[in-house]
């Protein structure tokens, strides 16, 4: 068996004149390969810091040399096929060439990659210093609005200081009236003095019991914080009631009246004297002014910052006990009533858990207080409990990745991730949950995920620890603690080194000699390369040629791609779509994305088209003749099929409203295919610009029955979906522009099919009609798995269409024609694999199938008659 294997085979002359060919044709095939290689490595010298030009040599390398790899792979399997003493010989020089190529690509591709996180590095510092310079221009307009407030409370302070100036100018004047009209009276009636003894203590003690008011009402006001202004309103002047009452002693020199006194007297105003205190005395409240203003200055700021401090709940069981203690702080802080507060609850709740919390609302109108505990006991339910805390955790841990010496910076994230699990074992209700992270259960998943380096000291510090306390293992908080030092080690930028960027200019390798004509007539009207057609070579521009709209879009974006022509503008190749400033607009759909010529018809093929027809019989269409041969439509088929003679089949189509999250008005109806065999969901260019949304495009590569090819497309984050009735609204994931979608609209379930068949009649009201307004702009693929749950299915007899509820509404699936006598002219059909043994599958196939089986002789192979008596040779004869 051995010299059947190595034995060399021996070529003809003419076969050897054949291998000498196809060698040269491979080798220089491989060498033309490989000099585009070298174009692009001559390219990554001249980079310089420019990061875009970086990341476009580093993807141009991946491609060239994947291109490259494959050719010499055919040249290594042609060599291996011929097995000659030449061909090992080649075989051996092949070999020894591709290991260099494959070190030279190598090296490039790491300086690339050092130099872009370089870059990358330089961007994240200039950024930090600008939002730090945001962040004081934003404190500086924090304290003009203060000092603005304080200017008004001072003017305020000051009409309220000129207020009281008058009032006590006003009460000297008084005074001073008083004290003249009092020496008038005193002048002229000296003859008529009263004549009676007068009883002072019972005259003073009538006149406190009847005539003193009470002093508490102005020496015990209090700010009323409800009518702030009010508080610092002037009190009204009020002229004291026994100015003019009051009977002074009489002097000792006149002589004794008589007992009785004079009823007629007039009433006696003594003079005043002006070192005694004012009559109307000032309330005491008016000494504590300023503090009272500033004290209501400070009531106004802290109540506008505690507005400012709700903040949207994210629906995330990790947030809710911070989220929790923060609100329940500032709603004690503000007083607010159970109701107010069920309303703050709505208001400032995520998508999911408003739900709720809403129907809590309407349910309990008439007891406010009722209604927040049950809104409160719901969501510590949902978010609160410890095992979804630690799942949520757990889950952060799982999906960090593995990092490299070159990953300082991812340091960051995975000290706070473990900050919040420290965080979360302080906590009783967690501790018991979490309390395997102190062993080596929980460090050691954690400790996968980091540098052989940081590993090793690991080791060091965790033995040194387990002796010095004699312990199984040491605690989480010595493990975050490490981890923390050493992020703070690695990041910082006296202490490590800058990755050395080998910055020799390569050789560069000469170009061919030049050849200029001179050409002595010269056309004037000649056009420039760009404005001529590059498949006719006429004088026509690519976006002038019909040749080449008719073409499939596939061929037009390879032709493109080819000739290395922009996918937008179709006129240059100095530049490509992201970089083309050229102002386009498509005639057809009015789109400023692409060119007329590069506009895809979504439009059904008319009948009158060219068209392939088989002689094919009847049966092959259920027994009704095929659209060529009939020229009659039976009743029974247009009831639901219409004038389609190729019947109707309905799939997973339902009507939506996707809109922005930060702009909910803005929402489109559009119909959304549901594809559980697409890995990611698609939208089109339509509702993208429909909705105002604008980026890059970026390359993905699009598999189908069709092949594979390389798309361009926006990639697209925050849009929500809502289905028609507005019951369920689901935020989508990152979606891919696409204009490859389906969009076949008799693929709509509509209420006539659902009332054709009696086991669907009772979801036909469920089922919105056709909107002729909406089009097919949305695939959900199988990256929203909540999207394609079955609530609810209705079957049916075998071979009719059953019905299926998801998230967004009920949808029926299957050929819905009642005739079931059409054979489809268009088929819709996703990738399938079939193994071996006959079974399908979606999963791509190994390449390398490997089938075993005995190699010994087959005289001595066991089989289950061997134990059984066989015929004689005579009965054989016989038989």
């Amino acid at each position: 068996m051995s010299n059947t294997a190595d034995r060399r085979r021996q070529l003809t002359e003419k076969g050897q004149t054949m291998f000498e060919e196809q060698c040269e044709k491979l080798k220089g095939a491989m060498d033309k390969k490989w000099k585009e290689v070298e174009d692009v490595l001559i390219d990554s010298g001249s980079c310089g810091r420019d990061f875009k030009k970086v990341r476009e040599v580093e993807r141009d390398l991946n491609l060239k040399f994947k291109d490259f790899c494959v050719v010499s792979g055919d040249y290594k399997k042609f060599l291996e096929r011929k097995n000659t003493d030449e061909s090992h010989k080649l075989l051996k020089e092949c070999d020894r060439f591709m290991n260099q190529c494959f070190s030279i690509v190598k090296k490039t591709s790491e300086e690339l990659k050092a130099t872009k996180f370089e870059l990358l590095e330089n961007l994240s510092h200039v950024s930090s210093s600008s939002s730090l310079k945001r962040a004081i221009a934003e404190t500086e307009k924090a304290k003009l609005l203060l000092i603005k407030r304080e200017g008004e409370l001072l003017k305020q302070k000051t009409e309220i200081d000129v207020n009281l100036n008058i009032v006590r100018q006003e009460q000297k004047i008084a005074n001073v009236e008083a004290e003249a009209d009092s020496s008038e009276d005193e002048v002229g009636e000296d003859a008529n003095l009263p004549t009676e003894t007068v009883n002072r203590e019972q005259f003073t003690s009538d006149f406190v019991l009847h005539n003193t008011n009470p002093p508490e009402a102005a020496t015990h006001q209090s700010v009323n914080w409800n009518n702030p202004m009010g508080s610092f309103m002037p009190p009204p002047v009020s002229h004291t009631p026994y100015a003019g009452h009051y009977i002074p002693p009489v002097s000792n020199n006149l002589p004794p009246p008589p007992v009785s006194h004079n009823p007629h007297a007039a009433h006696y105003l003594p003079p005043l004297n002006d070192n005694s205190p004012p009559v109307a005395q000032i309330p005491q409240g008016y000494n504590t002014c300023p503090s009272a203003i500033t004290d209501f200055s400070k009531f106004l700021l802290r109540k506008d910052f505690l507005l400012t401090r709700f903040s949207n709940f994210d629906d995330r069981p990790e947030t809710f006990s911070a989220w929790s203690a923060s609100f329940r702080s500032i709603v004690q802080e503000l007083g607010v009533t159970p109701f107010e507060e069920m309303d703050l609850l709505v208001k400032w709740l995520g998508p999911e858990s408003s739900k709720f919390a809403r129907t809590l609302r309407s349910a309990n109108t008439h007891n406010p207080t009722l209604g927040v505990t049950r809104i409160w006991d719901r969501l510590h339910d949902r978010y609160g409990r410890p095992e979804m805390i630690e799942s949520a955790l757990k889950g952060k841990l799982d999906s960090f990745p593995n990092l490299t010496n070159k990953d300082s910076s991812k340091l960051y994230d995975l000290v706070d991730i473990l900050t919040e699990i420290e965080s979360a074992m302080s906590n009783p209700k967690c501790a018991l949950l979490l309390s395997y992270f102190n062993s080596s259960t929980g460090v050691l998943p954690i400790l996968s995920k980091l540098p052989t380096s940081i590993q090793d000291k690991w080791a060091t510090q965790a033995s040194g620890y387990k002796k010095r306390h004699c312990v199984p293992y040491p605690t989480f908080s010595f493990f975050v603690n490490f981890i923390r030092e050493m992020c703070e080690i690695r990041n910082d930028p006296g202490l490590t080194c800058a990755v050395p960027v080998n910055t020799k200019n390569k050789p560069r390798f000469q170009s061919a000699s030049t050849v200029t004509a001179r050409k002595l007539e010269v056309s004037s009207t000649q056009k420039s390369d760009n404005e001529r057609c590059p498949i006719h070579n006429t004088g026509h521009s690519l976006n002038e040629c019909r040749g080449f709209r008719k073409k499939s879009l596939q061929d037009r974006q390879k032709f493109l791609r080819e000739r290395k022509i922009c996918f937008r503008c179709c006129s240059s190749q100095s530049h490509i779509a992201q970089d083309c400033s050229v102002n386009v607009k498509c005639e057809i759909c009015g789109n400023s994305r692409h060119a007329t010529v590069m506009h895809l018809d979504r439009r059904p093929q008319k009948s009158g088209s060219q068209s392939i027809h088989s002689e094919r019989t009847s049966e092959d269409h259920g027994g009704e003749a095929s659209q060529h041969n009939s020229g009659s439509v039976g009743t029974l088929c247009t009831k639901l099929c219409g004038n389609l003679i190729s019947g109707r089949s309905c799939g997973k189509i339902i009507l939506v409203d996707v809109f922005p999250t930060a702009n909910p008005e803005n929402q489109k109806r559009v119909y959304a295919v549901v594809d559980d065999q697409s890995n990611r969901s698609l939208i089109s260019t339509t509702l993208l610009d429909q909705l105002a949304i604008s980026g890059e495009c970026e390359p993905y590569t699009l598999s189908s029955c069709s092949g594979v090819s390389t798309q361009y497309g926006r990639r697209v984050n925050g849009l929500c979906v809502k289905s028609f009735d507005g019951s369920d609204t689901l935020n989508l994931p990152e979606l891919i522009e696409c204009n490859s979608i389906p969009s076949s609209r008799h693929e709509i379930p509509t209420p006539d099919v659902a009332q054709a068949y009696p086991h669907l009649c009772h979801i036909a009201s469920s089922i919105p009609p056709l909107d002729h307004e909406a089009k097919i702009e949305l695939l959900i693929g199988r990256d929203i798995p909540q999207v394609h749950h079955v609530l609810d299915q209705v079957i049916g007899d075998k071979g009719q269409p059953f019905a299926q509820r998801l998230l967004f509404g009920w949808v029926i699936i299957g050929e819905v024609c009642i005739g079931q006598v059409h054979a489809p002219r268009e088929v819709n059909v996703r990738k399938t694999q079939i193994l071996n043994d006959g079974r399908c599958t979606t999963f791509p196939l190994c390449p390398y199938n490997i089938s075993v089986k005995r190699t010994e002789d087959e005289l001595f192979v066991r089989t289950p008659d061997d134990n059984k008596v066989g015929l004689s040779v005579e009965d054989k004869q016989f038989l």
